[in-house]
């Protein structure tokens, strides 16, 4: 059983996971302040829970489903980097271009996510000026860049 998701629905689960970091990155400052006394942050990812995480529950049962889905996510536990990386708002033209896109990139607003230069380069024009087009005009011109 093959479970994939694109579109619409990795785009949500994206701002879903940005939205559950925010909160515990505004919890742990409003607690803690700033400074150097809040501790780390880690992101526990269901199937792959570290043991000393486990051990504080009196019974435990491993998804070994969605162990395997949440394989492909797991790089590190850092939840400020992933979060970082999750809110970038700009990415390089290479990085748009590779598939799949960056985590948390929308691929229906891909041109958003260039620099107004590069943005200026590919398109000949503003992105205030690409966003006074109709949308059907918007879209041709992202076929034509290869951003479609």
């Amino acid at each position: 059983n093959n479970v994939v998701t694109t579109g619409s629905g990795q785009v949500r689960w994206q701002a879903e996971r940005r939205a559950a970091m925010q909160t515990i990155l505004s919890y742990r400052r409003a607690k803690y302040g700033s400074g150097s006394r809040a501790p780390p942050a880690k992101l526990v990812w269901a199937g792959h829970e570290p043991q000393h995480f486990v051990n504080i529950f009196p019974e435990w049962s491993c998804n070994e489903e969605v162990a395997k889905i949440n394989k492909e996510h797991v790089s590190h536990d850092d939840l400020e980097m992933t979060y970082n990386d999750l809110s970038r708002t700009e990415y390089s033209w290479e990085e748009l271009m590779r598939k799949p896109l960056p985590p948390g990139v929308d691929p229906a607003k891909i041109e958003t996510y260039l620099s107004d230069n590069v943005f200026l380069e590919k398109f000949k024009m503003s992105k205030d000026e690409f966003l006074a087009c109709p949308r059907w005009k918007q879209i041709e011109m992202k076929k034509g860049t290869g951003l479609f």
